[in-house]
């Protein structure tokens, strides 16, 4: 949904109801990826690890301990460095 927001949106700014959608998004986003890195942790630290690297590969893991490197809690700016 928010990919559609976002499309809809650039393609007439001036639409109201796309303009409040992307605003939406913009503050939820946010706090959305918080959780997801709440998840993210409890995958890392999960006993059932190798047996989910076995099934899923190692690329899962990779991808994951990357994430928790490049997103800052409470950082609600949209680069990775918080200034």
């Amino acid at each position: 949904m928010c990919s559609l927001a976002q499309v809809r949106h650039s393609i007439n700014t001036e639409d109201k109801f796309y303009d409040e959608e992307e605003n939406y998004w913009n503050n939820a986003y946010p706090q959305i990826q918080e959780f997801n890195q709440e998840w993210i942790k409890a995958l890392l630290e999960s006993p059932f690890k190798e047996d989910f690297a076995r099934k899923y590969g190692n690329i899962l893991f990779l991808n994951a301990e990357i994430d928790l490197k490049t997103f800052f809690p409470g950082n609600h700016s949209h680069d990775a460095g918080g200034k």
